[in-house]
């Protein structure tokens, strides 16, 4: 395996552990592994704001769990 397949993967390990160290977003995957969700009713459920849930989407995302 070269070096950059190497780092690539570490890369993408950190991306995962920062998205799944956080409650809400852990939340936030399970209520998203039962069906989709609004922005909304994220923010609803997991008791955020509507701009903080999308940026938790965003690290989500990000990691590519959602």
């Amino acid at each position: 395996m070269s070096k950059q397949v190497q780092v690539e993967i570490y890369e993408q390990l950190a991306r995962v552990g920062h998205a799944l160290s956080n409650a809400h977003r852990l939340k936030m995957l399970n209520l998203l592994a039962h069906g989709e969700k609004t922005v909304d009713q994220l923010a609803r459920e997991t008791g955020q704001t509507k701009a903080t849930a999308s940026a938790n989407l965003k690290v989500l995302r990000t990691a590519h769990l959602v």
